[in-house]
């Protein structure tokens, strides 16, 4: 198998291949002139698209497979564009057939493309040892580092622990800090996506000394969950390696000890440095980097969930109520409850929509319902739900709320209220007045979630929701605003004047019930629920 990795400042990308043809070209589609007549399934086709087709055009022919005595494969290769630069070797011109040898690397503008045979096994791999902090419990076993060193060391994983940004940026620090002051030559981040291991991160400031990663030490690391390295103790200094490149590979794991990505570092030969193999401790600091990586991972990814819970907690209950809930997991369980619910209807409507035009009337709705969910949150409400040109909402649930048939009360004078500018906004788009007719009732209801995991609806189910509803429907025959039943009279009777309407029959109810309208002197001259309930115990049904 060869391993084909592209790099330049935009593009970083490895890809596996079995053909025994390869042929590379530069563009985003493949160029007519090309096999125009037909196409050959033997050719593996590779696009570079920060390239033209002039520039890179070059085809790589397996000849044999471990020909040679090292076990790489001997290649031929065929040069169709513009002259090609070896990054170790002379340059190629236009050439038809000409024997090279991997691993192998082209450099063309700010392009570098590097071609490896997977399937050879380097003798430096006979240094290869897990990493195990015990195996070095002896001083001897250990090398010392640098105060500066160590300094740098701990700036960098600090650094890390800090950053909020997302994922990508811990692993671009991440790929940093293995270079500098980590001491390799280079750092990848690699995840699997569709079965391939794919690079998300690097930092290779020295692309000649090597741009690629071994599929093979990775799928090592990520299967055991455990890291690896080559140990310079176990590596003939006398032994000559020529390309191949030392590397330290650690598994990032999140928090349910799952492997989501692999850190690859990498030191190579070179005239800079002659060192051969990784030391325990260099090896240690890419794991604690990679440790710093996984907390996070993990924090973010926390983060992440608990803005998604609140998010969607928002879009059913007041900003407060969503914030308290995000630490109670049990709060959405279905229980029953007291509470007071709330129907609210903007009379007119039809008529408004029929002067208004479409565009018109959609504003209007949106504005009128802006005035109507307002008052309901800023209170402590929960919508339960928008129906044509009404609500629908409750107290005392999921969260408690002792005065939760006040607020209901004082969200239906906020309603009221909104009526009036309102109409001084729409009047003279509609040519008349618009009312509003509100019905509240207290009593006692199964609540919990009747959505789907994406979108709550949560709320009261029960007679308690059919007789707020026939409530809000009565305004009409009783031309008054605000109609609330015996039991939410009962309980808030104390703060506002109420005028009895005598008991009235409602649909789907055995038995009439007593009503009350809130007297008119109390919309627009109210006090606030702070004042009405200062030094009152509020009573509940359950006391009477």
């Amino acid at each position: 198998m060869i391993s084909i990795t592209f790099y330049n400042a935009t593009d970083h990308r490895q890809r596996h291949s079995q053909c025994r043809r390869i042929r590379i070209v530069g563009g985003k589609d493949w160029p007519s002139t090309i096999d125009s007549n037909h196409v050959d399934l033997n050719v593996e086709r590779v696009l570079v698209p920060q390239l033209s087709a002039a520039e890179l055009d070059v085809e790589f022919r397996i000849e044999t497979d471990g020909s040679k005595a090292s076990g790489e494969p001997s290649i031929s290769l065929s040069n169709h564009g513009r002259t090609l630069a070896f990054a170790h070797g002379p340059r190629v011109h236009r050439v038809k057939d000409l024997s090279v040898t991997l691993p192998l690397s082209i450099r063309v503008r700010d392009t570098q493309i590097e071609l490896v045979a997977q399937s050879v096994q380097l003798d430096l791999d006979n240094g290869l040892t897990q990493l195990n902090a015990s195996e070095y419990s002896s001083g001897q076993s250990k090398q010392a580092i640098g105060a500066p060193t160590l300094a740098a060391w701990l700036e960098t994983l600090g650094q890390m622990q800090r950053v909020a940004a997302g994922s990508n940026q811990l692993f671009e620090l991440a790929t940093q800090a293995v270079f500098n002051p980590g001491g390799m030559d280079g750092c990848m981040v690699v995840q699997q996506k569709n079965n391939e291991w794919e690079i998300v991160a690097s930092h290779l400031p020295y692309p000649d000394h090597g741009v690629h990663f071994r599929p093979n030490l990775v799928e090592l690391a990520a299967q055991s969950k455990r890291s690896y390295f080559h140990d310079r103790r176990y590596i003939d200094e006398s032994t000559e390696f020529d390309e191949a490149h030392a590397a330290v590979v650690c598994p990032v794991l999140d928090a349910n000890q799952n492997v989501v990505a692999v850190v690859y570092g990498f030191r190579s030969l070179h005239r800079r440095n002659q060192r051969k193999g990784i030391r325990f401790l260099e090896a240690q600091f890419v794991q604690v980097v990679t440790d710093a990586l996984s907390a996070g991972m993990v924090r973010l990814e926390s983060e992440t969930r608990a803005a998604q819970s609140l998010a969607r907690l928002q879009q059913a209950f007041p900003p407060k109520i969503a914030a308290q809930l995000t630490t109670s997991s049990d709060a959405l369980k279905p229980s029953v409850r007291e509470v007071t619910v709330l129907f609210c209807d903007l009379r007119g409507f039809s008529s408004a929509a029929e002067k208004a035009g479409l565009d018109a009337t959609y504003d209007l709705l949106a504005d009128a319902m802006d005035c109507f969910s307002d008052a309901v949150m800023d209170l402590g409400g929960t919508i339960i739900d928008f129906y044509g040109d009404g609500l629908s909402a409750f107290w005392n649930a999921p969260i408690l709320q002792p005065e939760h048939a006040l607020l209901a009360c004082q969200a239906a004078i906020e309603i009221a209220d909104s009526i009036k500018p309102l109409n001084q906004r729409w009047s003279s788009n509609i040519g008349m007045e618009l009312g509003v007719g509100v019905g509240i009732h207290t009593g006692f209801a199964t609540v919990g979630n009747s959505g789907s995991r994406s979108r709550l609806k949560y709320g009261p189910r029960g007679t308690v929701v059919n007789i707020a509803s026939r409530l809000e429907q009565k305004t009409k025959d009783v031309e008054t605003s605000i109609l609330v039943s015996n039991t939410t009279h009962r309980l808030v009777s104390m703060y506002y004047g109420m005028k009895s309407l005598g008991k009235v029959e409602l649909k789907g109810l055995a038995d009439p019930i007593e009503i009350f309208a809130i007297n008119e002197s109390d919309l627009g001259n109210r006090k606030t629920i702070d004042e009405r309930s200062s030094n009152t115990q509020l009573p509940c049904l359950t006391e009477a």
